[in-house]
């Protein structure tokens, strides 16, 4: 069994153990990266994804193409679909066949109300599933170096919610007399009269306290004092956020050194697989971004040529012309061999890795990634050719919508005999995608990968933000259609343009 076998096998584990279910309420863990391997591989089985506002938006690329989103997020105590209505999605998904994955913040029975939306569900008589996630009761205080418990500290730890019902409120006196940590879940708003009142119940005033503010977001902080001063550093932050008492609040358990875009957060637009790269190159660096998935690659297999012995290159314009072309060679049971007589060329760098992952090396990148540099230098080579003097067959896969300028430039040349066999292999098109849930003062920029990208971009949104572009023709798109001038990496790769974004931060901070 090779290793995408393996992974398949787990997928194929995790998702049908219990192959009677039809509803999975999951949890997805706090931030980035936190969800468990069981609720990933439901992610991307589901054929409805009903999600929180506090999730990791990453998680959603994880999801099919085909896979139905919706939002029934809540924000400062209003939420946007009543619990009652969330119930009835659940049910008439699940009655009409559809395999649902509720996808909930942090852990689904930690304060998330997935006792009460299961119990809706069984009342249906619908068969549900309940995936633990990292409660952020945890996670918030370990992200930020805090234990909950520490030996010859704290043996124990009680988790509150800040805001609870009257009538299963904790006891403060009781809380106060504990010796463990004391953990207060989504009670910013509350802090202070928390502090006052565990005081006034005997909890020691100069007892180690701290506020956690938006863990594994953008604006996570961790602010310390006495439980005497800490309802003072409340408006320092804003929520989610855990407030922590006992002394374990007076231990640091983490390097403060922090990535070169942290505090930063960038709105990532493009086709799926764009965006899951960028993304975590950004995260790399510390910052925090929000996907914006508005285009997909739709194949056209058909397109592809039988055979290639009759071509001297084959020209490649993008990382989907790539992964298009060896998905219909691996379909039809074809390997590289049958390309043993080609040359290869490719647009940009980013296009060429792609190449090299399925072993085969670029023979011409041109230093600019533009259509007319790479016309240019292929003609340059095939000037130099042996065979100069002989029609030259070159194979171009792009897209449906591609501009006509490679091909014009090599049919064009006097010089050489160039016959150019142009496919569209592929189509860009706007699927149904869900609009950022953030304002755009959020955002410190936006990047795109394509022209395609700013049109469908400016056909949503008309925000006046810095734009962050991978190549010249993208960020020309985006001037002609704004009036504004983009940012363009000096190299058209990921990591090209998070070298630009962090130049540009360090020219503004001098």
């Amino acid at each position: 069994m090779d290793e995408k076998d393996a992974d398949n096998s787990k997928t194929m584990l995790y998702a049908t153990e219990n192959a009677d279910c039809n509803v999975f309420l999951v949890g997805a863990g706090p931030g980035a990266g936190m969800i468990t391997a069981k609720g990933l591989s439901l992610i991307r089985e589901a054929e409805v994804i009903i999600y929180d506002d506090l999730i990791d938006k990453l998680l959603l690329l994880e999801a099919s193409p085909e896979s139905e989103l919706l939002y029934v997020g809540k924000r400062g105590h209003k939420r946007a679909t009543p619990q009652e209505d969330i119930n009835e999605l659940m049910v008439r998904y699940a009655r009409a066949g559809k395999r649902v994955v509720r996808l909930k913040g942090g852990d689904p029975l930690v304060f998330g109300r997935g006792g009460e939306e299961y119990l809706a569900l069984e009342k249906a008589g619908i068969s549900a599933e309940i995936i633990p996630g990292v409660t952020s009761a945890v996670a918030a205080a370990g992200r930020m170096g805090l234990p909950v418990t520490h030996r010859g500290i704290s043996s124990s730890f009680t988790v509150v919610t800040g805001h609870g019902a009257e009538e299963t409120a904790e006891n403060i006196g009781r809380l106060a007399s504990l010796k463990g940590t004391l953990v207060f879940m989504m009670a910013w708003s509350k802090i202070g009269e928390i502090a006052e009142q565990l005081i006034s119940c005997g909890k020691p005033s100069d007892t180690p306290a701290s506020i956690i503010s938006d863990a594994f977001g953008r604006n996570e902080k961790r602010l310390d004092a006495s439980l005497r001063d800490i309802g003072q550093l409340a408006s320092e932050c804003e929520p989610p956020a855990v407030f922590i008492v006992g002394g374990t609040a007076g231990l640091k358990l983490r390097h403060d050194k922090r990535g070169l875009l942290h505090g930063r957060n960038y709105l990532v637009t493009g086709t799926r697989g764009f965006v899951k790269k960028m993304c975590a190159a950004l995260i790399d660096e510390g910052a925090a971004c929000d996907p914006y998935p508005c285009l997909d690659v739709e194949p056209d297999g058909s397109a592809v040529p039988d055979d290639f012995f009759e071509y001297d290159w084959l020209v490649f314009t993008s990382v989907n012309g790539i992964k298009v072309f060896f998905e219909e060679l691996e379909r039809r049971n074809i390997d590289v061999r049958a390309l043993a007589g080609c040359r290869f060329a490719c647009i940009g760098e980013a296009t060429a890795e792609e190449l090299r992952s399925h072993g085969i090396i670029a023979d011409l990148v041109p230093a600019e990634y533009s259509s007319a540099a790479l016309g240019n230098a292929l003609l340059e080579r095939l000037r130099e050719s042996p065979s100069a003097m002989t029609v030259q067959k070159v194979l171009l896969l792009r897209a449906a919508q591609a501009s006509g300028e490679l091909s014009s430039i090599l049919a064009g040349a006097a010089d050489i005999s160039c016959d150019v066999d142009e496919r569209a292999i592929y189509d860009i098109v706007r699927p149904l995608h869900m609009l950022p849930t953030a304002e755009p003062d959020c955002y410190d920029g936006i990047i795109f990968a394509s022209a395609g990208g700013v049109d469908s971009f400016l056909e949503d949104l008309q925000w006046d933000k810095t734009a962050f572009c991978i190549g010249r023709y993208t960020a020309n798109r985006w001037t002609e259609r704004t009036g504004r001038e983009a940012v363009c990496a000096d190299v058209s790769t990921v990591d090209g343009i998070v070298k630009k974004i962090v130049e540009t931060v360090n020219d503004c901070a001098y």
